[in-house]
């Protein structure tokens, strides 16, 4: 594996754990009464298409994986800014959301370095 999809992997791993640090830091203030346990199983959810798309892209060389997962980061974005506001105002959680953001576009632009593009070129012979 080269050293850009080791990035690619460390930094979307490293953005999940901010990702829970986040949730749990918000939870009270974003989820709506009543809607705990249906808001709790999205996240888990969410948690384990995104490390399952992380590894099968890393692991597995899987191209389908990797712009699906590009794909849903450019949808979560367009989901994430209205939140931003609300995030900020619980305080420092917005500046590890923010950071979680910028960690995964540095993830994803590890995808896209020429090392990464002749690694997923390469067809493997097993």
């Amino acid at each position: 594996m080269p050293k850009h999809i080791k990035y690619f992997e460390w930094t979307w791993l490293g953005s999940l754990a901010i990702g829970i640090i986040v949730s749990s830091l918000s939870y009270s203030a974003t989820v709506a009464p009543g809607m705990e346990i249906f808001a709790g199983f999205i996240q888990f959810f969410v948690l384990g298409v995104t490390l399952l798309l992380v590894l099968l892209t890393s692991r597995k060389r899987s191209k389908i994986a990797k712009w699906i997962l590009v794909v849903l980061f450019g949808l979560g974005i367009v989901v994430y800014i209205p939140q931003l506001a609300v995030l900020f105002n619980l305080g420092f959680v917005g500046v590890l959301s923010s950071l979680q953001v910028l960690v995964q576009c540095v993830g994803v632009y590890f995808l896209f370095t020429q090392e990464s593009r002749d690694w997923f070129r390469v067809t493997k012979t097993n």
